[in-house]
């Protein structure tokens, strides 16, 4: 008998991070443009920010999107005291 886990369920902290970062990101956009002063120096960092972070995710993008996601990924066989010997 083997305990397997299909490699899907790596995604769900993945996408929870990715939530996570896509709320603080829109906040911190949203108070350099609110509080910041509007000025050359305040957007060179949104792009900046933005298009690294665009790049970020589009190589994780292509990173993962080659992956079959619904192999799985045996964690234990369980096979008695004949696997011992």
């Amino acid at each position: 008998m083997t305990v397997s886990m299909p490699l899907y369920l790596i995604l769900i902290p993945y996408a929870i991070f990715l939530l996570g970062f896509a709320f603080f990101s829109f906040f911190a956009i949203y108070h350099l443009i609110r509080f910041g002063f509007r000025s050359f120096s305040n957007f060179l960092m949104m792009f900046i920010f933005l298009g690294v972070s665009v790049i970020i995710l589009f190589i994780s993008y292509e990173m993962i999107a080659g992956i079959n996601w619904f192999n799985e990924i045996n964690i234990l066989e369980l096979g008695g005291a004949s696997q011992f010997f």
